[in-house]
């Protein structure tokens, strides 16, 4: 837990090292972090953005990263960032459905999506992005989360593959929105969490 609550400043830790540090095998190594990762989403669907919300798609792939050009095996996610007066902004990453997807953008229709799946019915005003974020001058914003998010993934999971990607943005946007808390307050965090969560079956 202590690598998982420092891994925005130190990087993302994988089940090698894992393994390595605990001396325990690699399938239980990768079977603690997949618990971790599962008890942090169910907390990331708890969690909807508030205030004013702001979307905007991006292509992930592990040779490109995150970027506006269409390639072969990438996923696109859409950039979400929501920002309550009185909590600070809070992020989310999220795979987009093919239903509101055209090319590399959203339609007009990921605004619905959005809005009832990861937006509180308080949220004051959501505006999609249905251009490609590159060719806009104010979204620097986005794009910076785009290349955070790029080389912490990337740093660490040499290609992820679409079954599990969600889980892997929803923990790396749990240490972007902890990364101003103490350590000892993200450590405590994680394991109410993992206490809270239902049990992960891991199957093999």
């Amino acid at each position: 837990m202590y690598l998982l609550a420092c891994s925005y400043t130190n990087g993302a830790v994988n089940a090698l090292q894992i393994a390595s540090i605990l001396e325990v095998t690699y399938k239980t190594a990768w079977s603690m972090l997949r618990k971790i990762r599962t008890a942090v989403s169910a907390y990331d669907r708890q969690s909807p953005l508030q205030g004013n919300i702001i979307a905007a798609c991006i292509q992930y792939g592990f040779l490109s990263g995150l970027t506006n050009r269409p390639q072969p095996q990438v996923s696109p996610v859409s950039v979400c960032i929501g920002q309550a007066s009185s909590s600070g902004g809070y992020i989310k990453i999220k795979m987009i459905p093919k239903e509101h997807l055209l090319s590399n953008r959203m339609l007009p229709s990921a605004k619905d999506w959005i809005a009832g799946q990861h937006a509180a019915g308080k949220a004051n005003r959501l505006h999609v992005i249905t251009q490609p974020v590159y060719a806009i001058e104010d979204m620097k914003v986005i794009r910076e989360l785009a290349s955070s998010a790029r080389a912490w993934l990337n740093a660490a999971y040499h290609g992820l593959g679409k079954k599990y990607l969600q889980s892997y943005f929803d923990m790396f946007c749990f240490v972007y929105n902890t990364k101003r808390r103490s350590l000892s307050a993200v450590m405590q965090k994680l394991a109410s969490l993992c206490v809270q969560s239902a049990a992960c079956v891991i199957k093999s």
